[in-house]
């Protein structure tokens, strides 16, 4: 590339991540009925999200930060083990808000950053995300029409399979580690 620059890559991180680390997987209840709202609240004040520790692929992504290249974390996750693990605040986007707070799901204010995060990085990584939650899978096909590569790491398919440049199906708590450090000692024998 341009001598001594590295490579930027931005992250999209969904409950995938977290499941690796063994954290359940939570999907909004609907809000408008009573019971689900109760549950809702019971379940985060009384979630293994509060005391849940990161995996060896939240780690793997602060190696990454640590090399230098990476640029962005954009995370569906509210469970705030991207913090706890150990990247800067300045990397991590919190795409719905982290537990403490609500964000509005109409609004679409955070759509402008999907165009930026691709358009700014040369490699979009996609972790253990369905791609199925609006606005954050907008980021996939704005990446693939700005000529970004793509990874997409998950267990299961997703919509956007097809615009992946390279599609990892393994457990993420193994895969991840691995081409994180595969991604460093490309960069640093260059």
């Amino acid at each position: 590339m341009y001598g001594g620059m590295s490579k930027k890559i931005a992250v999209l991180t969904g409950a995938g991540i977290s499941t690796s680390a063994g954290i359940p997987d939570f999907r909004g209840p609907d809000l408008a009925n009573k019971e689900d709202r109760e549950y809702s609240w019971r379940w985060q004040k009384e979630s293994p999200v509060w005391n849940a520790q990161p995996g060896t692929a939240h780690k793997a992504l602060v190696k990454l930060e640590q090399a230098g290249l990476l640029t962005l974390l954009a995370t569906q996750n509210f469970d705030a083990l991207h913090e706890k693990a150990g990247n800067s605040s300045n990397v991590i986007v919190n795409l719905h808000g982290t537990i403490g707070t609500s964000h509005c799901m109409k609004c679409h204010a955070k759509y402008d950053t999907a165009e930026i995060m691709a358009a700014q990085a040369d490699e979009l990584w996609v972790i253990g995300s369905t791609l199925e939650v609006m606005p954050a899978a907008s980021i996939v096909p704005v990446a693939a029409q700005a000529g970004v590569p793509i990874t997409i790491m998950n267990m299961g398919r997703t919509q956007y399979d097809r615009l992946a440049t390279r599609l990892i199906r393994d457990d993420i708590a193994i895969a991840l580690p691995q081409l994180v450090d595969e991604t460093i000692a490309a960069e640093q024998g260059k």
